[in-house]
């Protein structure tokens, strides 16, 4: 399971990589911010049986893979992070603790994540594309000078 697992978050985060690398600097900030989330979810949703797999047997996994992937996801906040000190170095967001920001972001996300993975509604609205634009717009609202 382990090298399973470790495959399939090297390609994600590969994935991930080069969208913020490449794609997403030159969008408005909204349009950014949802090429980003869309990513992500794309990305760890196409698999779900791995995702429910993770779940329900993450105590297989020894110290080593559980903290492969915790650097995995704290690299991916940072990375949001980075992108949000950018952009407002444009002067498109205000001043605050963008790796705060950026938790708080991946967070909402992770609820709709949640759900889809376990089969609880954990979060209301059903449709992926409809709950990523209201996070991100409520988001935005908040980060918005």
């Amino acid at each position: 399971m382990s090298v399973l697992l470790r495959e399939s978050f090297e390609h994600r985060v590969y994935e991930i990589k080069q969208l913020t690398n490449e794609t997403i600097e030159h969008l408005p900030m909204r349009e950014a911010l949802l090429a980003i989330m869309g990513k992500i979810n794309e990305l760890f949703l196409d698999d779900l049986d791995l995702m429910r797999i993770l779940f329900r047997e993450n105590d297989l996994l020894d110290l080593e893979e559980a903290k492969q992937l915790s650097v995995m996801m704290s690299e991916r906040v940072e990375s949001i992070a980075d992108f949000l000190r950018r952009r407002h170095a444009k002067g498109e967001i205000r001043t605050m603790n963008f790796t705060l920001a950026a938790r708080q972001l991946m967070s909402m996300w992770m609820q709709f994540t949640y759900s889809a993975i376990i089969g609880i509604a954990v979060v209301s609205e059903p449709d992926v594309v409809a709950y990523l634009e209201e996070m991100v717009d409520f988001t935005l609202s908040l980060w918005q000078a």
